[in-house]
């Protein structure tokens, strides 16, 4: 099991690896928000404040959107991340 951890909502959730980080989001209710789904338009960046050793590496999508966001290497599109390992994941939704 993972831990993740949304400290600005004061949401803490244990998850199975292999879970995506778009159903713990929608079934815990934090705040970020989706729109495309597919890691093209940036809607459902976060911030890893701690544990990306524990995620998927990025998606080609994901990849190409964060480069032209220009963003920096603690961001991810909460949609196309998977947790893989068990671990503490934290994450801050960027507004």
């Amino acid at each position: 099991m993972a831990k993740v951890k949304f400290p600005s909502d004061n949401i803490e959730a244990d998850v199975p690896v292999g879970t995506p980080l778009k159903k713990v989001i929608e079934e815990q209710g934090a705040n970020v928000h989706f729109a495309c789904s597919d890691g093209r338009c940036g809607t459902c960046l976060v911030r890893i404040i701690k544990g990306m050793e524990f995620l998927n590496k990025r998606t080609p999508n994901e990849a190409r959107t964060l480069e032209m966001l220009g963003t920096e290497d603690d961001k991810r599109l909460a949609c196309q991340v998977v947790i893989e390992k068990d671990g503490t994941i934290e994450v801050e939704g960027v507004y």
